[in-house]
């Protein structure tokens, strides 16, 4: 089943995928998320609640250097195998 989950009031974590494929974590809906912090939180927590991520090299590197500019310790392990882009 292929689906396209919205993050708007954490809807996508009624979700555990086998393979999540993200495009892109712009912070947005911050009327609900308040922060930039509870945004990457979220996203964090559904990546984390998949069995794959997918997600374009230059995003997931735009994702932890937003989540590291946040002030949030918790970040991904870089996928074994996969090219680091610049």
């Amino acid at each position: 089943m292929t689906i396209e989950a919205c993050e708007y009031r954490n809807a996508f974590l009624k979700y555990k995928p086998d393979i999540a494929v993200i495009t892109n974590i712009d912070p947005d809906h911050l009327d609900f998320f308040k922060t930039e912090e509870a945004y990457f939180e979220s996203f964090q927590k559904f990546m984390e609640q998949s069995r794959c991520v997918v997600i374009p090299a230059e995003e997931y590197h735009n994702f932890q250097n937003k989540r590291q500019n946040n002030g949030l310790k918790k970040t991904l392990p870089h996928p074994e195998g996969a090219e680091q882009g610049e």
